[in-house]
């Protein structure tokens, strides 16, 4: 059963568009927009304690981004806690100790992570050692939005390389994408040659590693379709 939802501790400053990702039972928030202040750097982190759930405080690390980010996508691999810009694909990594719930160094560039252009509100899941980066818009418009998919092997930080899969069938972008059973689902957002195009259009894509070439195929719809669609 889902229990009811509870107010905590609010964040030091009001923001939006932050990424926010768990790591260690702490949500770490990083970026965002501050009204009146505009993009912002912040990195700030909750622990709730193990009585109650309750997040007693959030601490502000002294290692902020090393640029201003918002609406851009978080993630955690091993002990890294990642960041890539909204429009870019640059990444900056963290490595976060889990003893002392802190970030323990500066914000790094991950080589190797850009791929040629760059895709706004596009969408990011991890799934194993792989990261799919789906859909978006190259900020030309709607009617050009890219729809590869695209993966890199991790090897080592450092190290990435990034290959093409199969495109979505439509463009769409400031969708959802969540990786799970082994497989990708991609859902609502927008597309098409008009903003109003928010249909709940869904596609799901196998991500067998014998079978490279598969085809993303397209689920159930629901509606109305929405902007932006959480789904875990």
């Amino acid at each position: 059963a889902i229990s009811s939802w509870r107010l905590t501790t609010s964040l030091p400053a009001p923001r939006v568009g932050m990424g926010c990702v768990e790591a260690g039972g702490c949500i770490i928030c990083t970026g965002g927009v501050e009204p009146g202040a505009g993009m912002v750097t912040d990195v700030m982190i909750g622990c709730p304690n193990d009585t109650d759930g309750q997040i007693p405080v959030w601490n502000i690390s002294p290692y902020h981004l090393p640029m201003a980010m918002a609406y851009h996508h978080a993630w955690t691999w091993q002990d890294k806690v990642c960041v890539m810009d909204n429009v870019t694909t640059t990444v900056y990594c963290a490595t976060f100790d889990q003893n002392i719930k802190q970030l323990t160094e500066m914000w790094r560039l991950a080589e190797g992570f850009a791929y040629e252009g760059s895709r706004s509100d596009k969408g990011l899941a991890l799934y194993g050692d792989q990261l799919y980066v789906v859909g978006g818009w190259n900020g030309i418009s709607l009617a050009d939005t890219q729809c590869t998919t695209m993966w890199f092997e991790w090897n080592q930080m450092n190290l990435a390389r990034w290959t093409t899969r199969s495109s979505l069938p439509i463009p769409r972008y400031a969708g959802n994408l969540t990786a799970a059973h082994g497989a990708l689902l991609w859902t609502a957002g927008v597309g098409n040659a008009s903003a109003n195009d928010m249909t709940g259009r869904t596609f799901l894509l196998a991500l067998d590693p014998s079978q490279t070439d598969s085809q993303w195929v397209e689920g159930p719809a629901f509606a109305p379709g929405v902007y932006n669609q959480a789904v875990f």
